[in-house]
C-alpha cells in the first residue's frame, strides 16, 4: 500500500474560497482553477478568474470568459486538448453553457445539450474520448441522469443507476478505465441523509460497487491517481466537517488518515500526472468562511511503500 502524507505549499495565490472548480491540463502541465465563492468584505462574490498552478506558483490567466459562478465542472479534454466546464450557479440561477478554455482563452461551445444545473459533476473519460457528466440540481428537482460529450455535441446516454443527487464527487478511474461516482447529496424529497454509495460507469451501464466505506457525504472532492482512487473531505447530514483521506481500488474503501489538510468541504482538487501529486486547494471548514491554502500528496511507488 503507499504512503499517504499531505504537505502544505502557497497560501497566495487565488483568494479564500470554496465552491470553485479545477482540472489538470496534460499538455501544458498545469493545474487549471475557475471562479467560486470569494468575499469581498462583507459579501460574498462568485469568481470568473481563470488560475493555473505549475508545482510552486499560481498565475492568474484570464478575468473574462465564462460568467462568475460556483458550483460548476471542469474537466480536460485530452482528444481536443482544452478543458470543458458545463453549467453552475450564476446568483441563484443554474445554468446550462458549455465552454472550453484552450490555455490562452475561453470560447463558448454549446447551449444546448443537458438542462441548466449545479451541483453535477463531470470527469473525461480518456478511453473512449468523451467527458461524462451526471445528476446535479436543476429547477425541476434534483437530477440522475447522464451525459457524455464527444467534442461536437452532448448526449443524453442514460436516466438510470445511481439515485438522484447533487454535490456528489466523481473521478475517472485510470487503473481500471471507468468512471467512478461516490456519495452525494440526495433529492430532499426522497431524504435528507447524505449518501454513501460507489457506482462504477463502462460507457453503457452504471454498476454499484459499495454500499459502505468511505463516511457518507457531500461536497468532498475525489481524484484518480495511476495507483488509487483518493477522496478528501466532505460534510454530513449532521453538518459534521470530515478531514479524512480514503482511498478506492478498485472495490474496497481504505482510511488512510485523518491529518494533513484541516476539516473542509466545498474544496477542489486534480492529480498532476506529471509530477504523480494530488493538489487541493480551498474549501470552507465552518460553511461560511473559505480557505486560501494550497496542499499536495505525492504518490508513491506502492512496492516501496
Amino acid at each position: 500500500m503507499s504512503r499517504f502524507l499531505w504537505t502544505q505549499k502557497e497560501d497566495i495565490g487565488p483568494s479564500a474560497r470554496s465552491d470553485h472548480a479545477m482540472t489538470y491540463d496534460s499538455v501544458r502541465s498545469r493545474t487549471i482553477l475557475f471562479g467560486g465563492n470569494s468575499p469581498m468584505g462583507n459579501v460574498i462574490v462568485q469568481g470568473n478568474d481563470t488560475w493555473e498552478w505549475d508545482g510552486e506558483f499560481w498565475t492568474q490567466l484570464a478575468d473574462t470568459g465564462p460568467a462568475g459562478r460556483q458550483d460548476h465542472a471542469l474537466c480536460f479534454d485530452s482528444a481536443r486538448q482544452t478543458a470543458l466546464l458545463f453549467g453552475g450557479w450564476v446568483g441563484n440561477t443554474p445554468m446550462g453553457d458549455t465552454w472550453s478554455w484552450n490555455g490562452e482563452d475561453w470560447t463558448q461551445l454549446d447551449d444546448t445539450g443537458p438542462s441548466a444545473r449545479a451541483g453535477h459533476t463531470m470527469v473525461f473519460d480518456s478511453a473512449r474520448g468523451r467527458a461524462v457528466l451526471f445528476g446535479g440540481n436543476a429547477t425541476t428537482g434534483i437530477l440522475n441522469d447522464t451525459w457524455e460529450w464527444d467534442g461536437q455535441a452532448w448526449t443524453q446516454v442514460a436516466d438510470t443507476g445511481p439515485s438522484s443527487r447533487w454535490q456528489h464527487a466523481m473521478a475517472f478511474d485510470l487503473v481500471h478505465k471507468r468512471v467512478v461516482l461516490f456519495g452525494g447529496r440526495p433529492d430532499p424529497q426522497v431524504s435528507l441523509v447524505a449518501l454513501g454509495d460507489t457506482w462504477s460507469w463502462d460507457g453503457s451501464t452504471w454498476t454499484q460497487i459499495a454500499t459502505f466505506g468511505a463516511n457518507p457525504c457531500f461536497s468532498a472532492a475525489m481524484v484518480s491517481t495511476d495507483v488509487q482512487i483518493a477522496l478528501f473531505g466532505g460534510t454530513d447530514s449532521s453538518n459534521v466537517v470530515f478531514r479524512e483521506t480514503w482511498t478506492l481500488d478498485g472495490t474496497h474503501w481504505t482510511h488512510r488518515q485523518d491529518i494533513g489538510p484541516l476539516a473542509r468541504l466545498s474544496h477542489a482538487m486534480s492529480f498532476d500526472a506529471a509530477r504523480r501529486t494530488i493538489v487541493l486547494f480551498g474549501g470552507t471548514t465552518d460553511f461560511i468562511n473559505p480557505l486560501q491554502n494550497t496542499w499536495e500528496h505525492t504518490e508513491t511507488d506502492p512496492a516501496a511503500a
